[in-house]
């Protein structure tokens, strides 16, 4: 027999007022005493259930939370310009967030695994160089377009000063890397 938390008082004062201002004998006393541990029992078992189920219910609501908060949907702005498309994917590569890099890059086997290994590299150097890297600026030498969808910058950072090429296409609106030509040079 499960009550509900007013009907548990409404019982308990009956039972207990009840008894008081009767006067009955001890056994009845103890009857209605043990009834009303017993509806007390009832209630915090009820209750405690209530309480369990909440739980339960917010313990999924956080665990979802968390899984999708873990997945990777975090999203860039398109870039609107080869150069600035360019530019994102470069400062990513420097700066070791290579999420925001793959952001910027075209999506396929051979571009992912170039990135892959650039992260592998970059991962190994020390802390100060990763922080001068970090700190390092962007110095674009040229923008050359080849066409109006192809675009070759050729940059190198304030850093190491070593001259680089990465190869911008626009696809579906979106101004994205290719990386395999920084790596094979072919158009």
């Amino acid at each position: 027999m499960v009550f509900t938390e007013d009907e548990f008082l409404k019982e308990r004062e009956r039972y207990y007022f009840g008894a008081r201002s009767q006067n009955k004998s001890h056994s009845d006393v103890k009857e209605k005493n043990h009834i009303s541990k017993h509806l007390l029992r009832n209630f915090f078992t009820c209750t405690f259930d209530l309480y369990m189920k909440i739980f339960k219910y917010y313990f999924y609501y956080v665990a979802i939370i968390f899984y999708l908060s873990s997945c990777n949907f975090q999203q860039y702005p398109s870039a609107s310009t080869p150069l600035e498309g360019g530019s994102e994917f470069i400062d990513g590569c420097l700066k070791g967030d290579f999420k925001k890099a793959a952001g910027y890059m075209i999506d396929d086997n051979e571009n992912q695994k170039d990135l892959l290994k650039i992260k592998r590299d970059y991962d190994l150097k020390k802390d100060d160089d990763k922080h001068a890297y970090a700190a390092s600026s962007i110095i674009i030498n040229e923008d050359a377009a080849v066409n109006d969808t192809m675009h070759i910058i050729n940059y190198k950072n304030s850093y190491d000063q070593f001259a680089r090429k990465v190869k911008v296409v626009q696809r579906n609106g979106k101004w994205l890397v290719d990386f395999k030509y920084t790596f094979n040079g072919n158009l």
